[in-house]
């Protein structure tokens, strides 16, 4: 916020940034500099406090209150994200492997500040070293958190039907990852069943022998049993897929404000039903669903999912387009990459065109730390 006040007796908004951040453990130092405090990409740890301005010789930086806990850095990354004041840049991989993160730093140039994981519940148990090695690499993690087994990647599956979760079949599972979170004490963005809204999952109301209104009850129920384990470290994502066509409305699984910290819209360029013959625009993919979306909440929106295919040739052209428009609009506060072949080739290197785009548009000083 600008005051009129006398410059010389006042601290930078940068460094007041920097001393705030001086008192958090390191693991959470490193999320907080590179996502909500601009600290540059590839510094590994800037946890040395910041020289206030023209401060009197008693004062200090380490005065400054400290921020105590997680759950108040959490709370400081979506006051951040809500504000505008940053366009982070995430990526999600297949397996979310270092080695994957490290191969997309490397192309891109730049160190993501939020990674992505997918966790599917029949095979994925909590296991504390996932969040220890992200936040380890100065990033936020971010947990795709999803109900079925996705090995047959098929959306009947009646073990995972949302009434057996609400029966308290999955209790015991809910259970701990809730408290190993609450005990990993580190912000972390939490997105459970994404793309509800659409038909091709088993959590999906129009599958699995699921009912309207089984998909909300659920975030419920999981959301009370968070908060019963004290998690309140966990900054909850509700990802609806885009609805270009009015075909998957969004209000029957929006969970409420009470139940959600942010949105991330999903929404990629590709799978057209042919070959298209014009680039399109960031508003034909994703305009009326962030409008639907503000019929419903104010919450802060980021696309939590996207990617490109080359269809028509027209790759390059919409990453640099997709990078222009997220960092144009006050609305998108960032964005996270699916940086896989699957189904498609939607890696940012798939040719070195699409990747000379990438690397161009995050220079972009919305992007630049």
């Amino acid at each position: 916020m600008e005051h009129d006040e006398d410059p010389t007796l006042a601290i930078t908004k940068e460094n007041a940034r920097n001393v705030a951040l001086v008192a958090l453990a390191i693991p959470t130092a490193a999320i907080g500099a590179r996502l909500a405090y601009g600290a540059p990409q590839n510094d590994p740890v800037p946890v040395v406090p910041a020289v206030m301005t023209a401060a009197p010789p008693e004062q200090s930086p380490a005065a400054e209150p400290p921020v105590e806990s997680a759950d108040d850095a959490a709370d400081m990354i979506v006051d951040q994200i809500r504000s505008g004041e940053i366009d982070f840049l995430g990526v999600m991989t297949i397996d979310g492997s270092d080695s994957e993160f490290d191969a997309f730093e490397n192309v891109v140039g730049q160190t993501p500040d939020v990674l992505q994981v997918a966790i599917g519940w029949e095979l994925d148990e909590f296991d504390p070293s996932l969040i220890e090695r992200i936040t380890e690499r100065g990033a936020l993690p971010s947990i795709g958190w999803e109900p079925w087994d996705y090995r047959p990647d098929i959306w009947n599956q009646p073990d995972y039907s949302l009434r057996r979760i609400l029966d308290g079949d999955y209790d015991d599972y809910i259970d701990a990852w809730a408290v190993g979170l609450a005990e990993s004490n580190q912000p972390v963005l939490l997105r459970f069943g994404h793309e509800a809204n659409g038909d091709w999952y088993p959590w999906s109301e129009a599958r699995n022998g699921n009912a309207p209104g089984d998909y909300v009850a659920t975030w419920h129920y999981i959301h009370d049993r968070f908060d019963a384990a004290g998690a309140d470290n966990v900054i909850w994502v509700w990802a609806p897929n885009v609805n270009p066509f009015g075909a998957w409305p969004m209000a029957g699984v929006f969970p409420g404000d009470e139940y959600v910290d942010l949105v991330g819209l999903v929404g990629y360029w590709g799978h057209f039903g042919e070959t298209p013959t014009t680039l399109g625009s960031f508003e034909s993919v994703f305009g009326s669903s962030i409008d639907e979306i503000r019929t419903l909440t104010d919450k802060p929106i980021f696309i939590s999912e996207t990617g490109a295919s080359n269809e028509g040739g027209f790759k390059a052209a919409w990453i640099d387009h997709f990078l222009a428009a997220v960092a144009e609009r006050p609305d998108i506060t960032g964005f996270i990459w699916f940086e896989a072949n699957k189904e498609d080739d939607w890696r940012v290197d798939s040719s070195p065109e699409s990747l000379e785009s990438f690397r161009e548009g995050l220079t972009r000083p919305a992007f630049t730390r």
